[in-house]
């Protein structure tokens, strides 16, 4: 047995005397790791962002059809979407069976009409949650998209069917005239 513990000893000691090495692929996943779990965004303030935006998309002349959704994408930022008509236009029912060509080119005339109003707002509402969203590292985007609501008989000419409008938090501190739009 005394055998056995000194070829142990013999066989332990050029172990104990090696320098440890690091592996460069387990330091890097760790600091992605911890630069992730540092950046928080409560839900809660998220939450009243998608509420002031519905109230800023719910001016006249426009028809909020659905709640605005948003979430944060860590190294990306927050992104919002919500649906809109850019204004009420009746649909097709039992008591308006048909949408006549007047119908159709007044439809058309406001939401061209409409469509600037509709930028401000969405621009104002960006600015707006960049201010609410302070955890949000000042290099990472704030996204508003938009997607536009049309019935089927409707005229799209010059009318886009989304639009998104993004900048870095940091820019909507200060250069709102940064905003990207894009429209699709």
């Amino acid at each position: 047995m005394k055998i056995f513990w000194l070829a142990f000893l013999v066989a332990a000691i050029p172990l104990a005397a090696q320098k440890p090495q690091q592996v460069a692929a387990r330091t890097e996943i760790s600091e992605v790791q911890a630069q992730h779990q540092q950046v928080t965004v409560a839900r809660a303030s998220i939450q009243n962002v998608e509420k002031k935006t519905d109230a800023r998309l719910t001016a006249d002349p426009f028809d909020l059809m659905g709640n605005t959704r948003g979430m944060y994408l860590p190294d990306i930022g927050v992104v919002l979407t919500s649906e809109v008509a850019l204004v009420h236009v009746t649909g097709l029912s039992p008591f308006h069976m048909t949408i006549s060509p007047e119908e159709k080119v007044s439809a058309h005339k406001r939401k061209l009409e409409a469509l600037p109003k509709l930028k401000e707002a969405m621009k104002a509402a960006l600015v707006a949650a960049a201010a609410e969203l302070g955890a949000v590292p000042i290099n990472e985007k704030v996204i508003l998209g938009v997607n536009l609501f049309y019935w089927n008989w409707e005229d799209r000419s010059g009318l886009p069917s989304q639009i998104v409008m993004q900048a870095t938090r940091g820019q909507l501190a200060g250069h709102p005239e940064a905003i990207q739009v894009q429209e699709y």
